[in-house]
């Protein structure tokens, strides 16, 4: 896990709020949509909250409103991004966000007694090519956030970087994907037309949850 997750996350959370909140409707189904989720923070860390899942009622807490690890993800962030963390700067770069630091924590245990691979020296030294690159990123993504493709691309000195204002972590659709069909089909960075990426909408806000069957 690269350091400053739980801050990324939190920066692609407050997309979401100010769209809501810039949202009529949106803004009218949730007008104290941050005090509320302050209060949903204090909750989540004190009794948690109680919800229906499958007909089973659970108790909410942080950790499992957070994450779910899967044993691939282990082998590979153990070996490849956690080992090269500081347990202290994860936990002051944490504080203040609704993930908080208990993702990780949890890394730290698991990856604590998971096996792990070695590390080649040369993994995250830059990527220098000359082959044509086309990186899209989302701004609203929390995990591979733009300033990363930024970083990327200053190394590849055949490449473009395009940012998708509304998109996210995984972005499909018929924009995106003719941008991606004229890029392949003619290797050149720049033939791609990307206007259409200003047209791409939000996610519409859902204001209530549909009834249980």
């Amino acid at each position: 896990m690269p350091a400053g997750v739980a801050r990324r996350a939190q920066a692609s959370l407050q997309v979401v709020i100010d769209k809501c909140l810039d949202d009529a409707s949106c803004r009218r189904a949730y007008p104290d949509l941050r005090d509320d989720l302050a209060k949903l923070e204090h909750r989540l860390d004190a009794e948690g909250v109680a919800a229906s899942v499958a007909d089973r009622s659970v108790r909410l807490k942080r950790g499992i409103v957070a994450s779910y690890i899967r044993n691939l993800y282990l082998s590979i962030t153990c070996t490849e991004d956690f080992s090269l963390n500081s347990p202290t700067e994860l936990k002051q770069e944490a504080r203040g966000t609704l993930l908080g630091d208990y993702r990780a924590e949890q890394l730290r245990a698991a990856c604590a007694v998971w096996p792990a691979g070695e590390l080649p020296r040369d993994l995250h030294l830059p990527l220098l090519a000359d082959i044509p690159t086309l990186v899209l990123s989302g701004v609203a993504d929390p995990i591979t956030p733009p300033v990363y493709g930024e970083r990327l691309v200053e190394h590849l000195r055949n490449s473009r970087l395009l940012r998708i204002p509304n998109g996210a972590h995984i972005n499909f659709g018929d924009c995106v994907d003719h941008i991606i069909v004229q890029f392949i089909e003619t290797a050149d960075t720049a033939k791609p037309d990307s206007r259409c990426l200003e047209a791409l909408k939000f996610p519409p806000f859902k204001m209530a949850l549909a009834p249980a069957e």
